[in-house]
């Protein structure tokens, strides 16, 4: 029955306080890698997480705890800043430029099964000869735990 709830009906669910997080943590990514490579400092990230819980607060309004609540979204937002200093040991954001974000891809596989979904940033290598391209999706990248990183190389 839950599959049919999800899958089929979509019926609204609660956010979990780990997707609010992750959530508030990518919309102040997403919001760093609009800025230019050398303003892409921790201290500026740190400065995007407010904002960025404020737009996913309005784009869901629900997730917004109320008024008396103010300690546990001053946790969050405390929780959200530690993630993001983490992503800063993992690579330094103001050595590439992304060339783009939150990119949606589909592809169809041989047996009609459809992939869909979205790739969190596409890049190339670090240097002009190299001719790698990066598909990053930062689940759980930020907090250190992996980076799902495909490489693909074309010349």
């Amino acid at each position: 029955m839950l599959y049919r709830f999800r899958a089929i009906d979509r019926l609204p669910e609660p956010s979990s306080t780990a997707q609010v997080r992750g959530s508030v943590v990518h919309a102040a990514l997403e919001q760093l890698y609009a800025l230019p490579a050398a303003d892409r400092g921790p201290e500026t990230a740190m400065t995007l997480v407010e904002p960025a819980w404020e737009r996913v607060a309005t784009e869901r309004p629900r997730i917004r705890p109320p008024s008396s609540h103010r300690r546990l979204r001053a946790e969050l937002l405390d929780e959200a800043r530690t993630l993001l200093s983490g992503y800063y040991r993992l690579e330094d954001p103001r050595r590439f430029d992304p060339q783009s974000c939150e990119q949606r891809v589909e592809v169809e596989l041989s047996d009609g099964t459809l992939l869909r979904g979205f790739v969190d940033r596409y890049r190339r290598g670090a240097h002009r000869r190299d001719a790698r391209r990066r598909l990053q999706d930062g689940q759980g990248a930020v907090g250190g735990a992996r980076l799902a990183e495909a490489k693909a190389c074309s010349r």
